[in-house]
């Protein structure tokens, strides 16, 4: 009997966005400036500081349980926001699905998803959006 247990990469350190190739999608272009990421074995807290497109910058704390449950929580803008977090790719790689609402908080305004891995000592995050409402756990 073989048991083959990967180790869980350890995302935590303080991150500045060195380059960002824009999307067409406008909320795409939200990218965060810096980010500082603590993590424990099983949760992470992002710390972002982000460019607004008014130039305005803005300072945002998102915390993800990597259990796959989700975390209700509030946007920049105050409205109702969903995280759901889990490990992929054999523990290389987070996958962390943000839902956001509008006045109805029945239903999505758009959703996020991002993949964070590392690649020589980089951070690495391809982020993509769907302006279509996505089913998510309400837990």
């Amino acid at each position: 009997m073989s048991i083959i247990s990967f180790a869980q990469t350890d995302f935590t350190g303080s991150y500045s966005i060195q380059s960002f190739q824009p999307s067409e999608d406008r909320y795409a272009r939200v990218i965060p400036k810096s980010i500082i990421i603590m993590q424990s074995r099983d949760s992470l807290v992002f710390q972002k500081v982000t460019v607004r497109s008014d130039g305005q910058q803005t300072s945002s704390t998102d915390f993800i349980k990597a259990s796959g449950d989700t975390l209700r929580t509030r946007s920049l803008d105050g409205r109702k926001k969903l995280n759901c977090g889990r490990w992929d790719n054999g523990k290389s790689q987070l996958t962390v699905a943000s839902a956001f609402f509008g006045d109805d908080s029945t239903k999505a305004v758009y959703t996020m998803t991002d993949v964070w891995s590392t690649s020589g000592g980089q951070l690495l995050l391809d982020r993509k959006y769907n302006i279509s409402p996505m089913a998510m756990p309400t837990r």
